[in-house]
């Protein structure tokens, strides 16, 4: 805890750690040549949007042609060998590139793309508003999701309770993460900080406090 005299006053946000449910169409388990045309994943994807598509499709399309196997098959071979989108983009390229036919330029596509629906999800440069603790839930969610070990975030604030710097803080364990005060502190006060929220994850999903 903070001593009396110290300028900031926090609030904590658990995120639990959440699955990424994917769709099943009747087309798994065929490659694209099999498909009409008009089933296949990019002419669905420029029919329908990308919402249409399954977790397999969006990757087939990301996969693109020109492989040694058809991507929709390697598609599938993904996620079945990882057991879900969430579990294939933590891995880092050489393991998605364990994958029969996916190579390294293919596994640093995917790893891209997860890399940048990541980073839709961070802080922007904007100060938006935090000033309850589903609004640093909204904010951090996408950032530490994917996460594997516990990591404390620290989000400085303003007087009005708007975002001036998001950082982390520590790194520890599957279940727990070790600070010291000045750490947490260190970083609000270098940017003149009128408050201060401490965020961390839990990746076995489970928030319950023991």
């Amino acid at each position: 805890m903070p001593e009396q005299q110290a300028t900031f006053s926090f609030y904590t946000a658990t995120l639990p750690h959440k699955d990424v449910g994917g769709k099943v169409r009747e087309s798994a388990g065929c490659s694209i040549r099999e498909l009409p045309f008009h089933d296949q994943p990019r002419e669905r994807l420029e029919r329908l949007g990308a919402t249409s598509l399954t977790d397999a499709e969006l990757l087939a399309v990301l996969l693109g042609g020109g492989n040694s196997r058809p991507a929709l098959d390697m598609a599938h071979d993904l996620l079945k060998y990882w057991g879900g989108l969430e579990q294939l983009a933590r891995q880092s390229v050489a393991e998605i590139a364990k994958i029969s036919g996916i190579g390294r330029c293919k596994a640093m596509i995917l790893k891209a793309a997860f890399s940048l629906q990541e980073r839709l999800q961070r802080p922007d440069s904007g100060r938006c508003l935090l000033n309850h603790p589903a609004s640093i839930y909204e904010l951090m969610k996408g950032r530490m999701a994917l996460l594997e070990v516990e990591v404390l975030y620290g989000l400085a604030l303003d007087a009005k309770l708007r975002l001036i710097r998001a950082y982390p803080i520590s790194t520890g364990l599957v279940n727990q993460t070790l600070v010291h005060a000045r750490e947490a502190y260190r970083e609000a006060i270098s940017v003149s900080a009128s408050h201060l929220a401490l965020v961390h994850n839990h990746p076995s999903g489970d928030c319950s406090l023991f």
